[in-house]
């Protein structure tokens, strides 16, 4: 199954990625004149999706050292409708979350395709990183193609 994310940070520059699962995004950052990771994004999946069938797949992040996931933001998955694809949960929010805690997050994002062929669906995912010094809120627009059976 091939997966095409669009991933980007409410600044202007925005990177399209289409590669093979899993999709992988690293967030970095220029601190002090020098660059810094703050965190990897990542989309694993179920490698079939059938017609009909309920298919789960994961949105993970994992904060990058000295960098961690501020536990009281309000913390979201927003999928956005479409009509051949029905969501369990349209909305997650923290509580919904697999895992969630300073070191990072995932959301098991659970779908039933309704037509074969490319399928495609978005969200966003809203969550603060902070460190020491600084926290920051970010929302990382979501773009999925699923080949469904």
């Amino acid at each position: 199954m091939l997966f095409a994310v669009l991933l980007s940070s409410s600044s202007s520059n925005a990177s399209i990625y289409e590669m093979d699962v899993p999709v992988s995004m690293t967030e970095k950052t220029k601190e002090s004149g020098k660059e810094e990771v703050r965190f990897d994004l990542k989309v694993d999946e179920k490698t079939t999706a059938k017609k009909g069938q309920s298919t789960t797949l994961k949105v993970k992040l994992a904060a990058k050292d000295p960098w961690h996931v501020n536990m009281a933001f309000p913390t979201a998955l927003q999928l956005d409708s479409t009509s051949t694809i029905q969501f369990a949960k349209q909305k997650l929010k923290k509580t919904d979350a697999v895992r969630l805690d300073e070191q990072g997050l995932e959301f098991a994002v659970q779908f039933t395709p309704t037509s074969a062929g490319k399928q495609k669906f978005s969200g966003k995912l809203k969550f603060a990183i902070c460190k020491a010094e600084s926290c920051s809120p970010v929302t990382k627009k979501l773009s999925f193609e699923v080949d469904v059976k």
